[in-house]
């Protein structure tokens, strides 16, 4: 299984195992299951509506409306709302991640995702439906979708990275989900810290970077990795060497603990700190 280093905003380099095409395929079938399931029980209300009232016109097009934009927003939605997973990629243990390591944006799920009608359905529908879009069309026509979809189709089996063509517009990669291991000690350190942190150091990082942190404490654990992040946040934040160096896991909880203790207080007053501040910490700032 390959892998597929991310670096963080932070610097640190986090390693993912590349999704194998074949779990993104069935994850993709089981996602279109749900999708084509979905449609088909609206597509009973829509039948008893056309042959009860008669509205056949209007209540078809809403229908075909319907198919278009459920099927298109249940992909970008549930990947914005689910970290990077819909219902299918869950059960295959995938999930999509930003390729540059900072956090899944809107567009890019919706660059991904809308790129997809292009590789796969608009093609399909030439050529399953070709009186839809090109009445009069010529059989002979109905090659070159075809070949289009069979050539996007195969397109990730020669990307080094498993990578559909909406994955390289949206700056996207497929990786295998880290299992996630509820630690009891996440929040303990074995000894408490020599320092405090002030005001104007807390307010250096956002929740974006408390929640990178936090991912990083539980699903990267690693002596090179706490090593690398501990002395990344005590340069930023000012810290002596001597408070860190010998515990960087411990350093790293007693961060952390203080981080989420402030952002929780901020956000019980409506203040919001998404994002870390540029530049370093500077002492004279709190004097």
């Amino acid at each position: 299984m390959s892998q597929f280093p991310i670096r963080t905003p932070e610097g640190v380099v986090l390693e993912f195992h590349l999704a194998g095409i074949e779990l993104r395929l069935m994850a993709f079938v089981l996602d279109m299951m749900i999708v084509f399931g979905v449609n088909i029980l609206v597509g009973v209300f829509v039948l008893i509506g056309i042959f009860t009232f008669e509205f056949t016109g209007w209540l078809s097009a809403a229908y075909m409306a319907f198919f278009f934009l459920f099927r298109l927003l249940y992909f970008i939605v549930l990947e914005m709302r689910g970290r990077g997973q819909t219902p299918g990629k869950k059960v295959m243990g995938i999930r999509v991640v930003d390729s540059h390591g900072t956090p899944l944006t809107g567009s890019a799920t919706f660059l991904r995702n809308v790129s997809r009608d292009v590789e796969l359905f608009l093609p399909l529908v030439v050529v399953l439906a070709p009186e839809a879009l090109l009445p009069g069309a010529p059989w002979w026509f109905m090659i070159f979708p075809l070949v289009w979809v069979v050539l996007l189709g195969v397109f990730p089996l020669f990307s080094p990275l498993n990578l559909r063509p909406g994955d390289i517009i949206a700056g996207t990669v497929v990786v295998m989900q880290p299992r996630l291991e509820l630690r009891d000690d996440l929040f303990k350190t074995s000894a408490a810290p020599a320092f405090s942190l002030s005001a104007g150091q807390l307010e250096m990082y956002g929740i974006q970077e408390l929640q990178l942190l936090e991912k990083i404490l539980r699903d990267f654990p690693t002596p090179q990795t706490l090593q690398a992040l501990a002395a990344k946040i005590a340069t930023k934040l000012d810290i002596p060497e001597a408070n860190w160096v010998d515990n960087p896991e411990s350093f790293l909880k007693f961060i952390y603990a203080q981080l989420r203790a402030h952002h929780e207080q901020r956000i019980l007053f409506g203040d919001r700190q998404l994002e870390k501040r540029e530049g370093h910490y500077d002492r004279n700032s709190d004097a």
